[in-house]
């Protein structure tokens, strides 16, 4: 009985250490597309924060969403660097707290151009690189935090001052 205990202890610590390392070829991808300045990022889902008090809105959606996770696979979407400039078109599902114009055609999150301001640090223990875009447009200001993953993966942070958060996941890749 005792064995078997020592067999399940050594079996659960190596499963939970078991985080995947980076390899050199990936960080050094990375960082090489950092330094290039030219990437884009495309989500895959979008998941907004506090759309519990909107009923029906299931319905609406797209097929393979729920309300905390939505799916964006056919939706074109992208946030595009290129060096200094940002070229921004997403869509946004979540709850306008303030109006931000009559007659928009467009609820979406759109931007073309430079950041007011933009700052970047490298999480060397967790192995992920932060890029934080403090962007304004006509009628809102945003705070975008887009984390980047030696594998290709990404996530989007996107705080507004006039609507909730939403979260976006998805992979990124350089531009050639």
């Amino acid at each position: 009985m005792k064995q078997i205990l020592y067999i399940f202890v050594i079996v659960l610590l190596y499963s939970c250490s078991s985080t995947k390392l980076a390899t050199e070829k990936e960080l050094s991808d990375l960082n090489s597309t950092l330094d290039k300045g030219y990437f884009i990022f495309e989500a895959n889902s979008a998941n907004p924060v506090a759309f519990a008090n909107v009923r029906g809105i299931e319905n609406l959606l797209p097929p393979g969403s729920n309300t905390a996770s939505i799916n964006l696979v056919n939706n074109p979407n992208y946030l595009r660097v290129r060096n200094d400039s940002l070229y921004i078109s997403l869509p946004y599902f979540g709850e306008q707290q303030l109006s931000i114009g009559y007659n928009s055609s467009n609820s979406g999150i759109q931007f073309e151009g430079i950041p007011k301001k933009t700052t970047s640090k490298f999480n060397k223990k967790k192995q992920k690189q932060e890029l934080v875009f403090d962007v304004r447009t006509e009628g809102e200001s945003l705070k975008m935090v887009l984390t980047l993953y030696p594998n290709r993966s990404a996530k989007l942070d996107v705080n507004s001052s006039h609507r909730t958060s939403i979260f976006y996941y998805g992979k990124w890749k350089p531009i050639e």
